[in-house]
């Protein structure tokens, strides 16, 4: 038969031996003399004395009967002296392992048996209440698969009841418990929040109450599920929704309901927690807290007083508790860590898509449009889901494009997905728990178009510093780096379409956000000769987004007083910046402006319009101002500018000067430093080219004297890139390379990557000339990718001849023709006759070196009668090359040459 084990312990006795040590003496004898008496009488040996409590065995008897008779008799006694006395009670039993041993693993569950209950209360193992018969009227409750302390498997245990007994009902045994179905199922896997998951759970490693803080729809609750499941395999995990609690109270409540928690009249409810928990290795999972924050302070409490607990929530904002860390969730990334296209949120557009077709997939033509989605709903697990329902009706293109103007769109796909909650409900819960100032605030900010400072938010909108803090905190707007922040681009759009119902707010608030951004540009252009060029290029650049929205939102209302006060300085800073698209895109001629102000953002849109290798249209525009009587002095310069460079870039020096040379007269008369140091510069160059070097040298001083005054790094760049150019023409290589460095160490941030990449191209191909064929491929190949990034066909021209040159001259033949044919159909595009001699002229020689002397001759005749055949030594060596054979013949026409040479091309690639 089992040998039974039973302990015993009076609850709370510590307490009272120090409120009254006599009284509790005499209790405490008085309770030996029961407990002695009932294990004699049901057959038990007392083993040991630990504290108030005995350990007992039974190898014969009854120590279910005896716990039982023991829990009557004390319930019977009066305590009052001590304020009452509870025993608890704890049986186990275990097969015999041998005359006069003791069963030590027995001993220890005993032990943890009793350790798990309540006074009054008596606890019975599965295997103690097989072995023993019930006394009458007793029964066993049964008390579930419970876990202790310090023993790997579970334990069945059952509570002993009987009427006579004063106390039947108690809380959920002090034992360790596990999920136990708390945790929601989820259908959908996780995609892409791995990193998340690990920082979160090393953050609970230092803070034992983490919030983990981000916008509706972000997936929170989804991330905390994934948590839970991966915690509670070596650890208990009890994850509740707190969606509608909002006190105190009711957080108590929750708390209870889901341990199944009898509360008791015996102490407050936050005790009776909190010592029902304080010896459980438990993970707290509180989902949707937003509505206790503020109203949490039993938290702080409950983990002070719970060593072991840990408790991570999920809310829409901090809960403001004493020791709360803070863990901010973003969206989704739509980058792919793999060369495949499967990023994270990739993966979860796709996996939604195939509900509603198993087949699919995205192309690799429409991942740019993907991308883009993704950036317009800024990684939202939720709206991606959402924006998946529509792929059997929609193409992704159409999806995106409905996205951007209709907020509603993120609704779900058919009557199927109303049971999901919308984008629009997600962030209407979250604007009902801000108040009237946070709310206007966070509206105001809307308007904001990339990220912002919040002292300039302050000062461009009027934020007050304390709300801004709290929408910060509320996960509303998020810190990106440095003292910015950005707003999640789902909230600017809820947010800016309440911004609109705001009708007098916001019309201040535009007003006051156009102000400041184009002021700044003013003030700081202004500001240039003692700020620098660099640093006020970086600061504004670092708003264009908002200067972009202030400028359009001028143009749009017609206000002309603050267009004129920005047109120059807008002008300069996007020149300065290279910002060419911008600048054709910034200076259009919106309807109902007057006429002299047309011209004026004409005029300063032709000159962006040259440097993006549009030369034809820029002349046109350019000369359409010249032509208009209503042209003010600042169209004119403009104008005359945009055609000198165009002249400038065909080689016609004659209108070129003509034009810099007006361009420069109005800029004296202005009194426009930065727009005379351009000029100048300008001029300089075109001496240059022409071989003019003393009058260069003239211009070049002068520019770079005006540059230095005011502080223009740009032209300070480009005047030693003339400098350098005249240097080379006199056959001073070191001095043109010692000027070429001066220039590219005046930019080592490429805050002017335009003449960068100049510098950059003339340094690569001095260094072919001194026989560094290395350094001249990578300048020349940093230079293209330079020139590719601003669009700037013209240059890309040069940079693919500046290759053809390196290739010739290391003998790849077949990649010089490959690399002068895209820089001659570039030249060929813009009527660039210089640079479509030059590549001409690297093409015959090419030829030659591939043994295709018919088609070198052809060039020769082409280039006969042009400015390389009468000045460049290389045309010369090229023709003695071909011998006076090759050269004779009838005159060909370009296209065909350019023909023949493709075809020829083309059979060699196919090895025909």
């Amino acid at each position: 038969m089992a040998v039974g084990y039973l302990f015993t312990d009076i609850e709370g006795s510590t307490e009272r031996w120090e409120a009254s040590p006599g009284r509790m003496a005499a209790a405490v004898a008085r309770h030996d003399e029961i407990l002695d008496a009932c294990i004699t009488e049901y057959g038990g040996v007392i083993q040991d004395r630990a504290g108030d409590g005995v350990f007992a065995l039974f190898v014969d008897g009854n120590a279910v009967a005896c716990a039982l008779a023991i829990q009557r008799r004390v319930s019977a006694e009066s305590w009052a002296d001590v304020d009452g006395l509870k025993v608890r009670i704890g049986v186990h039993a275990a097969e015999p392992v041998g005359m006069g041993l003791v069963d030590r693993t027995a001993v220890n569950r005993a032990a943890r048996i009793v350790a798990s209950g309540w006074g009054g209360q008596t606890v019975v193992s599965e295997a103690a209440a097989t072995t023993y018969a019930l006394p009458d009227g007793a029964q066993l409750s049964d008390l579930g698969i419970c876990y202790l302390k310090g023993i790997p498997e579970a334990l069945r245990l059952f509570g002993l009841v009987h009427p006579d007994l004063a106390e039947n009902d108690f809380p959920p045994l002090r034992s360790q418990f596990r999920s136990a179905g708390t945790v929601p199922l989820q259908a959908a896997p996780l995609f892409g929040r791995a990193g998340d998951i690990a920082a979160i759970s090393q953050a609970l490693t230092q803070t034992r109450l983490l919030t983990v803080v981000g916008p509706g729809g972000n997936g929170k609750t989804r991330l905390a599920v994934e948590l839970a499941k991966q915690w509670e395999i070596r650890e208990p995990v009890l994850f509740l929704s707190l969606r509608g609690v909002a006190g105190a109270t009711e957080l108590v409540s929750a708390i209870g309901e889901a341990l199944r928690f009898p509360f008791r009249d015996r102490a407050s409810r936050e005790e009776q927690l909190s010592e029902y928990l304080r010896d459980k290795r438990t993970l707290l999972i509180l989902d949707n807290a937003e509505g206790i924050a503020g109203k949490a302070g039993f938290l702080a409490s409950l983990v002070a007083s719970c060593p072991d607990l840990a408790i991570l929530a999920t809310s829409r904002e901090p809960l403001h508790v004493q020791g709360e860390g803070l863990y901010r969730l973003g969206g989704i990334s739509a980058d792919a860590s793999k060369g495949d296209g499967l990023s994270p949120a990739y993966q979860v557009f796709v996996h939604a898509a195939r509900s509603r077709q198993p087949e699919f997939d995205l192309t690799e033509a429409q991942l740019p449009s993907f991308q883009e989605l993704c950036q317009c709903v800024g990684g939202s697990p939720l709206a991606l889901r959402l924006m998946a329902q529509w792929v059997s009706y929609l193409s992704l293109e159409e999806i995106l494009s409905r996205v951007k103007v209709d907020f509603d769109f993120l609704a779900g796909g058919g009557a199927e997905e109303q049971h999901h909650q919308t984008i629009r409900e997600v962030f209407e819960e979250s604007w009902r728990r801000l108040d009237e100032r946070h709310r206007t605030t966070l509206a105001s900010l809307s308007i904001m178009e990339g990220s912002f400072d919040w002292s300039i938010a302050h000062d461009a909108l009027g934020a007050p510093l304390d709300a801004f803090a709290a929408l910060e905190q509320k996960g509303l707007i998020d810190p990106t780096f440095g003292r910015r922040f950005s707003i999640h681009p789902l909230i600017r759009t809820y947010a800016r379409e309440k911004f609109t119902q705001m009708r007098e707010i916001a019309a201040e608030v535009v007003l006051r956000h156009r102000a400041y951004f184009l002021g700044l540009v003013r003030n700081r252009m202004k500001a240039m000769p003692k700020l620098g060029q660099t640093r006020v290029v970086e600061e504004l650049q670092t708003e264009i987004a908002d200067i972009r929205a202030a400028w359009f939102g001028a143009l749009q209302d017609g206000d002309e007083d603050t267009i004129a006060l920005t047109v120059e300085p807008l002008c300069y800073f996007l020149n300065l910046a290279s910002l060419l698209r911008d600048g054709v895109a910034l200076f259009c001629d919106p309807d109902g402006l007057s006429a002299p102000m047309t011209l004026h953002l004409r005029s300063a849109r032709a000159n962006f319009l040259v440097q993006q290798g549009e030369l034809e249209q820029a002349r046109a525009l350019g000369q359409k101002v010249l032509g208009d009587e209503n042209a003010p002095p600042l169209a004119l310069a403009h104008a005359h500018m945009a055609i000198g460079n165009v002249a400038h870039t065909r080689g016609d020096f004659v209108l070129a000067s003509e034009c810099y040379e007006v361009t420069r007269r109005i800029r004296e008369t202005l009194d426009d430093p930065i727009g005379l140091a351009f000029v100048t510069i300008s001029l300089g160059a075109l001496y240059v080219m022409f071989k003019q070097p003393e009058r260069a040298r003239d211009h070049i001083r002068n520019a770079f004297r005006i540059s230095r005054q005011n502080g223009l790094t740009l032209v300070q760049i480009v005047a030693h890139m003339c400098a350098g150019d005249i240097a080379l023409s006199e056959g001073r290589l070191e001095d043109a390379r010692s000027n070429f460095a001066r220039g590219l160490d005046l930019d080592p941030a490429s805050t002017n990557p335009q003449y960068r990449a100049q510098l950059l191209r003339r340094a690569g191909s001095l260094a072919l000339r001194m026989g560094n064929r290395d350094d001249a491929e990578r300048h020349h190949t940093e230079a293209l990718e330079l020139f590719l990034d601003l669009g700037d066909q013209r240059a890309q021209a040069q940079a693919y001849i500046d290759l053809g040159e390196d290739s010739l001259a290391a003998g790849r033949f077949a990649e010089a023709r490959e690399r002068l044919m895209r820089g001659l159909r570039l030249a060929i595009a813009f009527a660039s006759a210089h640079l479509r001699n030059t590549a001409l002229l690297g093409l015959a020689r090419a030829e030659i070196g591939l043994g295709n002397t018919e088609n070198a001759g052809r060039i020769a005749r082409i280039l006969a009668d042009t400015d390389v055949a009468r000045d460049e030594a290389a045309y010369r060596e090229m023709v003695a090359a071909l011998g006076p054979g090759e050269i004779e013949g009838p005159p060909c026409a370009l296209d065909d040459v350019l023909s023949e040479i493709a075809n020829d091309a083309d059979a060699r690639a196919l090895m025909l």
